[in-house]
């Protein structure tokens, strides 16, 4: 039985894209999507403790916000924003 070659070749274009969507939509989400999904809710979150870290009250000792910023990242799981407004609400007082 003879198939036209063009006739196979769509075949393979349609499998392919078909496989490329079921990856795409069982594959990991995109990173911010993770982020927010991982990020602690805002109201556990204790001010209080997070800028009383060591690390943190060096840093601002220090003058260094960015360090400072980075440390409550870490221990919080705070984006970027959430985490500079909380250092400079904490280094203005």
């Amino acid at each position: 039985m003879f198939v036209p070659l063009w006739i196979l070749a769509g075949l393979f274009v349609v499998t392919a894209l078909l496989a490329l969507a079921v990856i795409r939509k069982s594959g990991a989400d995109d990173m911010l999507s993770q982020q927010r999904r991982d990020a602690p809710p805002l109201h556990s979150i204790d001010e209080a403790a997070l800028m009383a870290l060591p690390e943190v009250t060096e840093a601002l000792e220090r003058g260094n916000k960015i360090e400072a910023i980075k440390h409550v990242r870490l221990a919080s799981g705070l984006g970027l924003k959430e985490s500079k407004e909380l250092v400079e609400r904490h280094a203005r007082r």
